[in-house]
């Protein structure tokens, strides 16, 4: 028999996290109904995210949000966090996570392969 693996939505997910199913300060994001972990942030990964955060925030502050590490909404398969998502102010809701961004960065470092597929 072929392995089955189970897709997670993001009800599911949130319940997940509720309920204590994953160790406090896991850190997992939804793609495509799978939880993928995220690794521990290194000073080669969180000293460009700094930087970028505030040339970001330069050019952007007028016109949207600079979201950082926080999740999408991109349907019920996928939650994502990427490091940068900018946000118009009009693509901001205030009952849910944004659903498109007009721009989207991850800084990628040992990911950079599976981030590239997925």
């Amino acid at each position: 028999m072929p392995l089955q693996l189970k897709r997670w939505n993001r009800e599911a997910d949130h319940r997940l996290a509720e309920v204590g199913a994953l160790s406090p300060g896991e850190r997992v994001e939804l793609i495509e109904g799978h939880m993928v972990a995220m690794g521990p942030q290194s000073p080669e990964h969180s000293r460009p995210l700094t930087l970028l955060n505030t040339l970001l925030m330069r050019l952007f502050s007028h016109t949207h949000l600079v979201r950082v590490q926080l999740p999408l909404d991109l349907g019920e398969w996928s939650q994502p966090e990427p490091d940068f998502a900018i946000v118009a102010f009009s693509d901001f809701p205030e009952d849910r996570h944004p659903s498109r961004a007009d721009l989207v960065m991850e800084i990628a470092l040992s990911s950079l392969t599976y981030d590239l597929q997925e």
